[in-house]
């Protein structure tokens, strides 16, 4: 299905429908704004609905996603705004924390905050219309006053810096000197390094209780559970049989942490045949027609985007003298 160009025809199309009603629950449970009067001395800014198909975790099926955008375009300096600026990871420093994670062999996670920018605070009083297909009935005159941020403006970005910001140092995290986006937090012996590229979160560390902690704290919370993919049918069949037997009894007892995560459905493992191992992009060597249609599902390389391989090894390139 193509991307609309507007709400118009957009609102033909019930998968579309269905992306608006969850931006705007989304953008109301965060209580981005309330309705109000029209100002008569101050400009009401346009809003825009933008339509996206984005592919899923396994570059499979599509999902459709309506953002909600403030026209910022039309925001006047000094009255609507005055900072702007937030700063983003440079890629030495990710590189660096990944050279850490890997000369002392700690994991990398990763996190994602989702509608990061609704989350920001702003200081100016900013009014915008009301959005297409969600006018309030009975108060169609009225526009809304933002109590958040709100994709698009422009201090959007330096509002969620500024949360985000004092959200880490309020808890024990110390901001790097020389990287405002690089933080860290020790406690004894044990260390949590965060590093923060616009609504991303890459962080390592040596204590699984402090990381835990940390992901609870930041509200990740699991509600289903994380699919892995598996091409040995014998291994699954064991994580879903409680029965200890003579062929598990020789099983290292730390690998039966994936039988009980399964148990509490932190995990579920899925069978994945050969034909279907997106793996085998990285390990063998494949026919070209089975390359292009794995390097598709892996999102590395787009048909219409020319170039994105080699940007991608640009961003990848880790110099290994540098991890050991």
């Amino acid at each position: 299905m193509l991307e609309p160009e507007n709400f118009e025809t957009a609102v033909k199309h019930k998968v579309w429908v269905q992306a608006m009603e969850e931006e705007i629950k989304m953008i109301e449970k965060n209580n981005t704004w309330e309705l109000a009067d029209r100002p008569k001395d101050k400009e009401v800014i346009g809003v825009k609905w933008i339509y996206k198909t984005k592919l899923n975790a396994d570059g499979s099926n599509t999902k459709h996603k309506a953002r909600l955008v403030a026209k910022g375009y039309s925001q006047l300096p000094g009255i609507d705004y005055t900072e702007t600026f937030a700063p983003v990871a440079r890629l030495d420093t990710i590189r660096a924390l990944i050279a850490i994670a890997a000369n002392k062999k700690w994991k990398i996670y990763q996190m994602d905050v989702k509608s990061a920018f609704l989350n920001g605070y702003i200081d100016e009083e900013i009014y915008v219309e009301q959005p297409q297909g969600f006018i309030a009935k009975g108060s169609e005159e009225n526009v809304l006053r933002l109590k958040k941020a709100l994709y698009g403006l422009k201090q959007a970005p330096r509002a969620w810096y500024s949360r985000i910001d004092k959200y880490f140092m309020d808890r024990g995290f110390w901001r790097s000197l020389s990287e405002p986006t690089l933080y860290i937090k020790s406690q004894g012996n044990d260390t949590l390094i965060v590093s923060l590229y616009v609504d991303d979160l890459i962080y390592t560390g040596n204590n699984e209780k402090m990381i835990q902690d940390f992901k609870e704290d930041m509200g990740e919370k699991q509600e289903e559970p994380t699919t892995i993919y598996c091409d040995n049918k014998s291994a699954i069949a064991i994580t879903k049989n409680p029965v200890q037997h003579s062929r598990t009894k020789h099983i290292d007892i730390k690998y039966h942490s994936l039988r009980e995560a399964t148990t509490r459905g932190e995990i579920e493992l899925k069978y994945c045949s050969t034909e279907e191992q997106l793996a085998d992009i990285f390990t063998k060597a494949l026919p070209r027609n089975k390359f292009e249609e794995l390097r598709m599902k892996i999102g590395v390389c787009h048909k219409h985007i020319k170039g994105s391989i080699r940007r991608l090894m640009c961003l990848l390139q880790i110099n290994i003298l540098d991890i050991f």
